[in-house]
């Protein structure tokens, strides 16, 4: 039988390489945690940097007890109730913007949530009357190449009689969707005026927009 510093020795040996299997498990998962905070930090820098407010908030809020992340959230929020008025006044209502999400995020602020209920206010009433103006302006256009789809419904020729779309139109690609918008005009007498046609391809029209007269004999 070994000695008791022989029975000692093979413990500690034991105990020693049981830590060294055990250690890297533990500490494994701590270190890819604290690269994948790193990441997302300089990430949120990055979009701050650009600056993309909506994906920088976002990032910090994942890693919010990182560094001056909380800091960082609240210059954003700061950033976000001094941009949201100046967005309202140059009219950028569109995608692209960000004037609503800014807004929605904002209301979830209790510091800015009074304030942010106020801009959307402001915004519907202003987005309101732009759409109007631009309405108006469209009311006395006659539709064109490059029109967006939506907008041809408002032009001068006002609602389409009818919308065809391209034979298996669903099946086809994006870039061969093709639909057709079509209107007939009619005399008094029910009788074929005027027909006027355009195709729109890919959100817009696509091609110079036709007009065909028909003249009737009495």
């Amino acid at each position: 039988m070994g000695t008791k510093s022989e029975k000692f020795k093979q413990i500690f040996m034991i105990v020693s390489l049981s830590l060294l299997i055990v250690f890297p498990l533990i500490l494994h998962p701590l270190i890819t945690a604290k690269l994948e905070e790193r990441n997302v930090y300089q990430e949120a820098l990055l979009a701050l940097e650009k600056p993309d407010y909506a994906v920088a908030l976002r990032s910090f809020e994942k890693i919010a007890d990182y560094k001056d992340s909380e800091n960082k959230r609240d210059e954003i929020y700061l950033e976000m109730s001094k941009l949201v008025p100046e967005m309202i006044e140059k009219e950028m209502f569109y995608e692209g913007y960000y004037l609503d999400e800014y807004i929605e995020i904002l209301l979830k602020v209790p510091k800015y949530a009074k304030q942010a209920e106020e801009m959307k206010e402001a915004a519907a009433l202003a987005e309101a009357k732009h759409l109007n103006k631009v309405r108006g302006k469209l009311s006395v256009t006659v539709p064109y190449e490059g029109m967006s789809e939506t907008d041809i419904r408002f032009s001068s020729w006002g609602e389409p009689t009818e919308i065809t779309k391209e034979l298996n139109y669903d099946s086809l690609r994006d870039d061969r969707r093709v639909k057709h918008y079509k209107w007939v005009e009619k005399d008094e007498l029910g009788r074929t005026r005027t027909i006027k046609t355009l195709m729109v391809k890919e959100g817009a029209v696509w091609g110079e927009p036709v007009v065909s007269r028909y003249y009737q004999n009495n």
